[in-house]
């Protein structure tokens, strides 16, 4: 970037006023650019699971799960949540590049009861099994 902005610097020594206010210009242009992809690869999330009232499972994808779950219990529009209330945290992800958590949440939705519930409790080593069995049913 200072490259850039030393580059820009010399140019305008050697140039007329308009060439400056291209220069500066482009410059400007160059740090909105860079600052816009900076800060669409810093977007994060969490997946999240939680159980209802029922005792379903409802698995989902937030920037700030406290917030979401407040959502979930005083919400009154439709969703799979609204007559299962109230509903508690029963896992959380680490932070996640948003597009990697929108990708876990899909592959756990897909997931039965059973694994489900190993990865709720820490049971990890119990996933990949879980998996293989689902297939050897079918």
């Amino acid at each position: 970037m200072w490259k850039f902005y030393n580059f820009c610097i010399d140019y305008i020594h050697s140039r007329l006023i308009e060439a400056r206010a291209t220069c500066i210009l482009l410059f400007i242009n160059y740090i909105e650019l860079t600052s816009i992809q900076f800060g669409e690869s810093m977007k994060t999330g969490y997946v999240y699971i939680v159980e209802c009232s029922d005792q379903s499972f409802y698995t989902g994808v937030t920037n700030n799960v406290e917030r979401r779950l407040y959502e979930h219990n005083t919400s009154k529009q439709t969703s799979y949540i609204l007559n299962r209330k109230p509903i508690k945290l029963v896992w959380v992800s680490d932070e996640l590049d948003i597009q990697d958590a929108i990708s876990v949440e899909k592959q756990i939705k897909g997931w039965r009861r059973e694994k489900k519930i190993a990865l709720i409790n820490e049971r990890y080593e119990d996933l990949p099994e879980l998996a293989v069995a689902y297939l050897r049913r079918k």
